[in-house]
């Protein structure tokens, strides 16, 4: 049968009871289910600043203490994908869910410090993101336009 063999690297699999709590134990982890993993937004933040960088997504969940076995590549690559588009979003890598961190500067609610500088924190990390995308253009357009004598 000519199908896609799925290697342990590539784990497409549920979560024993025994994975979920070596998983839980994780400070980078918010939750984790038999199906998802939720991860901190402090640790989506930390990617993202390390993969600005050049660091290998698998390097960053390494040191971060994730078993590559355990989640698999492509758990990886999804969350990876999944941070550096939400990253564009004016509300960025934090969790939107009601009762998450995902608050919006308002004219009507004051914020509390803590919420401020969480909301500075994603502006920095956007306007960080939207940097590295236009010197990558520049860069880009260098290559391709022919020099001016």
């Amino acid at each position: 049968m000519g199908g896609k063999r799925i290697t342990p690297a590539h784990r497409n699999k549920d979560f024993s009871k025994e994975e979920i709590e070596i998983l839980s134990r994780n400070p980078n982890v918010k939750s984790v289910t038999a199906k998802q993993i939720n991860y901190t937004d402090e640790f989506k933040m930390r990617f993202l600043e390390q993969y600005q960088t050049g660091k290998m997504p698998l390097d960053i969940f390494i040191e971060a203490g994730f078993d590559q076995k355990l989640i698999g590549q492509g758990r990886i690559d999804k969350a990876a994908g999944r941070w550096k588009r939400k990253a564009l979003r004016p509300g960025g890598v934090y969790d939107q869910k009601k009762g998450h961190s995902g608050k919006k500067l308002s004219g009507n609610k004051e914020l509390s410090l803590d919420e401020e500088i969480q909301y500075l924190k994603q502006q920095n990390a956007y306007l960080r993101q939207e940097n590295s995308f236009l010197r990558e253009i520049q860069r880009l357009e260098r290559q391709v336009m022919p020099k001016k004598k």
